[in-house]
């Protein structure tokens, strides 16, 4: 197959003995155990990138990038940023309500805006949504510059209990807690 790199020259793919070879860009290059790009590399919108695994994992998506793993160290992904300023690593979340890529149509209020996912083995299949966290916009007239954001935390009680919000942070900076507030220990 061919590693399109964007560039005037193509790196071609030989993985036909179980190894990796390099036909093409010296930009791109790659060994038998790994694969170091130094331009723009794009996939297919209907493609995967897996690491880890030789076949992706679907729980209720399929997902474009997978690190899958059998240990803490094979499946977790790491960002780390080195330098002398004020500013960590981030993860963005990018939401429009325009149909296309780069495009800008102003988000709605309850619109999720980024959500994280939690999918334990149900001894069935990867599909249970036990429990998630997400940001909403919290703002019935959002603005440019201007978006009000909801944190919301949701999760399975057990017991055959479908996945139910528990906590919510509003934009007004007021915090619910459904079932009431408890204390535990020393107050």
């Amino acid at each position: 197959s061919t590693l399109d790199t964007g560039a005037a020259t193509v790196a071609s793919l030989d993985c036909s003995n179980g190894s990796l070879s390099n036909v093409g860009n010296a930009a791109s290059d790659w060994d038998s155990t790994s694969l170091r790009v130094a331009v723009d590399t794009f996939t297919a919108a209907s493609a995967s990138l897996v690491v880890g695994h030789t076949a992706t994992v679907t729980g209720t998506h399929a997902a474009t990038f997978e690190v899958l793993g059998t240990g803490l160290g094979s499946a977790q992904a790491q960002i780390g940023q080195w330098s002398a300023d004020e500013y960590g690593p981030a993860v963005s979340f990018i939401k429009s309500r325009h149909a296309s890529i780069g495009s800008n149509t102003i988000v709605a209020d309850n619109d999720l805006v980024g959500r994280m996912i939690y999918m334990p083995d149900d001894g069935t299949d990867f599909a249970t949504r036990a429990a998630q966290f997400h940001a909403e916009v919290d703002d019935a007239s959002p603005a440019a510059g201007d978006v009000g954001m909801a944190f919301v935390w949701s999760q399975m009680a057990g017991g055959g209990a479908a996945l139910a919000e528990t906590m919510r942070l509003t934009a007004a900076g007021k915090l619910s807690i459904a079932g009431g507030l408890e204390t535990v220990g020393a107050s």
